[in-house]
């Protein structure tokens, strides 16, 4: 999946997975990405329309990401929310996507 800088209206380096950097992305239409760059390319970890729910969504599907920035608090979600189970199978779908190419 390639954005254009031109939709990108936030970045920001969150963490670490191993020895790879670990972004938030947020597009000018609102939606949140938490991306690993590897290696020539870069991989979703997980979308969502909070950047925190991005950011517990990642970590769920991969509990090797650490995240170093400072946040006011820790957020947690209830795994039954609807909103939650939408985005993690959006994530799903996307990291199919991805490990297909």
């Amino acid at each position: 999946m390639t954005i254009p800088k031109d939709e990108i209206s936030y970045k920001e380096l969150v963490g670490k997975r191993g020895s790879n950097n670990v972004w938030l992305i947020r597009t000018i239409g609102g939606l949140n990405m938490v991306c690993v760059e590897a290696p020539g390319k870069a991989e979703i970890a997980s979308v969502a329309s909070h950047p925190a729910m991005a950011e517990f969504i990642a970590q769920q599907k991969d509990p090797s990401i650490k995240y170093t920035s400072l946040r006011k608090s820790l957020v947690t979600f209830d795994e039954n929310d609807p909103i939650l189970i939408k985005y993690s199978n959006y994530t799903d779908s996307i990291i199919s996507l991805q490990k297909s190419k």
